[in-house]
């Protein structure tokens, strides 16, 4: 593998095929492999691990199947240190692709800084990017933010 790794995160069990592909797209282009890292929060803990782990093998298998190595993990908790410790312990991270459920980007939550996210932003030193689709006369058409 790589040492290189791309870091894509995914929240709550909601798979963002966009966010996938764009990692994909991206660590073809860097020469790297992919992280893919599944929060929930402590008030998930509902969720079936079955149902996280069927997801996190679908993500790794499209990934795969793109010739892009992968790995993938979830974790339950508070997703700002979870997330921070994943980072720490792979310290190797070029970039991160966000997949997560909220819009990180959005003017509202980095206004107010609610977004877990937005409470650790400021401790990542890698690019984060979020793909979009825009809507409209130009369909099909994807936007990537870099955040």
């Amino acid at each position: 593998m790589p040492g290189r790794w791309i870091l894509l995160v995914l929240e709550d069990g909601i798979f963002s095929k966009e966010s996938v592909c764009y990692a994909v797209k991206l660590a073809k282009r860097m020469d790297c492999a992919i992280s893919v890292l599944m929060l929930t929060g402590n008030s998930s803990e509902s969720l079936e691990n079955d149902f996280l782990h069927d997801t996190i093998n679908h993500a790794i298998q499209m990934i795969e199947s793109e010739g892009v190595s992968a790995e993938g993990t979830s974790s339950h908790g508070d997703k700002a240190s979870v997330f921070l410790k994943h980072l720490a312990l792979n310290s190797s991270m070029s970039a991160i692709v966000w997949g997560g459920s909220e819009e990180i980007d959005k003017p509202s939550v980095r206004k107010k800084g609610n977004s877990w996210f937005a409470k650790v932003k400021s401790s990542v030193l890698c690019p984060v990017v979020q793909p979009h689709i825009k809507d409209g006369r130009k369909k099909n058409r994807k936007k990537f933010k870099r955040i």
